[in-house]
């Protein structure tokens, strides 16, 4: 079974569709079709074009698009841009509304092009927030996007009413934002509309624009407030902010001059986004998909694997441009464009791609990031094929694995100096391999791992944990005492430096259980000999008694429940009896 998390909403935005290899516990997207979903209308179409900016939204069974057509390439001046529809019951084989487009210039302010939308349901009403302009600032390249954001609403999603003034315009002359914004994404929140918008200055989209992501907020959908950090008195930042700002130049960050296309969402009670990131630096990666997170959709954290997308080529194109994500059926599922599908340049179609319910294969986890998002890479997996590797300089808890209950491989953790409990695995109950845990300075307890089936383990390994003094918790108890596989134990504090350590702190568990009525051993402390009173009167088949270093020292078939125990010297030892071929082990001591 696939656990579920609780995934709030999902809207448009951006592309993932090739994932870095090293990443195991990263997005892993792939292109379902190798080919593009929704194509160019026919010769002499408004989209006959250019068909990109999908903005997709499940409603029921059916998957509802709405995607910006050009009836000329993207870099040419002549195009106008206009919003179609289209709708799908798979996501891969979409039919387009016949009386496209949808949405066309109305009224002045919007006369020059529309220019990528974002759209939710409330009740039975569709809401549109969309990009326009009616002038445009020229460039040596292509035209800028939208000067202002319109809103619409609609009942069929094909029918609009138009908000007869645009509700967000660009900032004042020297700030930021104004030159062009571009609405993206929008949430619904108790009574408030949050909206991620990307915007910038003269000059895109070459490294002068700077184009970064911001925040508005709104109580009816047409009030916007955009989000302005009081601490920022000057400008550029003199009237409001980025949430989301470009990295830092002289850093040589991968998103130095582009931090665009918010694609945001909320996974329980936490924001995530998938964004756009160029640098045009010599030897940049040049546009990147990046990813962050963020406790309330103002301050985020930018991953540590950034870019976790590189721009490569796909099967039928190149240059992946923005989209929508929706998660259901426990998968991500991704619509994007290829800005270049050859022959043709700056003619961009929307393909699809989606993620497994898990990783496939070996996982590794290298820092905490990995570990905290896990459960939004891959939101309804509770089981690992492969085996699963933690091993890295800042991992400190593994809460983030909770889902887990299945590994189908080894369980290695190692080389964690800062790990200081094991509480996250405690929902495993079964892995096909060892349990290997070693170098792991601040860990002082095995805790987490209880729920471990003992019979799915083929060998211990835990050595160099300088501090791990507990390891008696059941699954390690069960392999050592009623198995007895192959391990390997030292070099860690006094209470797990050997098998004979582990296994002694196990018995005080096991006693309480033969406290219980299923075996007494007595009298104990002892001195001349000892019982063995059974209350189901089964026979003991041999009784052995070994040193905590795991010496035999006495074996024997005792006589009426007793044996003799006068050739011990004082001090603590393990008493393992067997009954029906299974293995019981209580510590005894005694005393002269």
């Amino acid at each position: 079974m696939k656990t579920k998390s609780n995934i709030n909403l999902i809207l448009t935005g951006l592309t993932l569709f090739i994932f870095i290899a090293d990443l195991h516990a990263q997005f892993n997207f792939y292109d379902v079709t190798n080919q593009p979903v929704l194509t160019y209308g026919a010769p002499n179409d408004w989209d006959d074009a250019v068909v990109w900016n999908p903005a997709v939204i499940k409603d029921g069974d059916t998957l509802r698009m709405w995607y910006t057509g050009y009836n000329e390439a993207v870099n040419s001046p002549w195009t106008i841009p206009q919003i179609g529809y289209a709708w799908s019951l798979n996501g891969i084989n979409w039919n387009k509304y016949s009386g496209n487009p949808v949405v066309q210039a109305d009224y002045l302010w919007e006369s020059l092009k529309l220019y990528s939308c974002a759209v939710i349901k409330e009740a039975d009403t569709f809401k549109m927030w969309y990009g326009a302009a009616y002038w445009s600032s020229p460039t040596s390249y292509v035209v800028s996007p939208a000067k202002k954001i319109g809103y619409a609403w609609s009942f069929n999603g094909i029918d609009w009413i138009k908000h007869p003034e645009p509700v967000m315009e660009v900032g004042a002359p020297s700030e930021w934002n104004d030159d062009f914004i571009v609405p993206y994404t929008v949430i619904k929140e108790a009574d408030e509309y949050k909206m991620w918008y990307w915007a910038g200055r003269y000059g895109f989209p070459f490294e002068e624009s700077l184009p970064q992501t911001g925040l508005a907020t709104s109580p009816d959908g047409i009030q916007w407030t955009k989000y302005d950090d009081p601490a920022t008195v000057n400008a550029p930042y003199a009237h409001s902010d980025p949430v989301l700002p470009v990295g830092n130049t002289f850093l040589n960050h991968w998103d130095a001059h582009r931090a665009i296309e918010p694609v945001v969402m909320q996974i329980d009670n936490e924001y995530i986004m998938f964004y756009t990131g160029a640098s045009f630096m010599v030897g940049s990666p040049g546009v990147c998909r990046g990813f962050a997170t963020s406790a309330d959709g103002i301050h985020w954290q930018k991953s540590v694997h950034n870019p976790i997308l590189v721009d490569d080529i796909a099967v039928w194109g190149q240059h992946l441009y923005g989209g929508s994500v929706l998660f259901y059926d426990s998968i991500y599922h991704h619509w994007f464009s290829c800005f270049t599908t050859p022959p043709d340049n700056f003619r961009p179609q929307i393909g699809y791609s989606e993620t497994t319910i898990c990783p496939a294969g070996d996982v590794t986890f290298n820092f905490q990031e990995d570990v905290d998002n896990f459960h939004i890479y891959y939101p309804s997996c509770d089981t690992i094929d492969g085996s699963v590797t933690i091993s890295g300089c800042y991992i400190t808890n593994l809460n983030g694995l909770s889902l887990l209950t299945s590994i189908g491989g080894e369980l290695s953790i190692h080389d964690n100096p800062n790990l200081i409990s094991l509480s996250g695995l405690d929902n495993v109950t079964s892995i096909e391999g060892s349990i290997k845990i070693n170098n792991n300075h601040d860990l002082t307890s095995l805790s987490g791992l209880e729920s471990i089936d003992a019979g799915s383990i083929d060998s211990l390994f835990i050595h160099d944990n300088d501090t791990l003094s507990t390891c008696d918790v059941t699954s390690i108890c069960n392999y050592l005492l009623t198995l007895g596989g192959y391990n390997e134990i030292h070099d860690n504090a006094t209470g797990c430096n050997s098998q004979g350590e582990v296994e002694l702190a196990c018995t005080v568990t096991v006693e309480e259980l033969f406290r219980e009525g299923y075996l007494l051993l007595f009298p104990n402390p002892a001195r001349q000999e000892i019982n063995i009173l059974l209350d189901d009167r089964r026979k003991v088949d041999e009784v052995r008694i070994y040193t905590l270093i795991g010496q035999q020292i006495l074996q024997e078939i005792p006589i009426n429940g007793m044996i003799d125990i006068t050739r011990l010297q004082s001090g603590i030892y393990i008493v393992e009896v067997t009954i029906d071929n299974t293995r019981l082990r209580q510590k005894l001591l005694v005393q002269r």
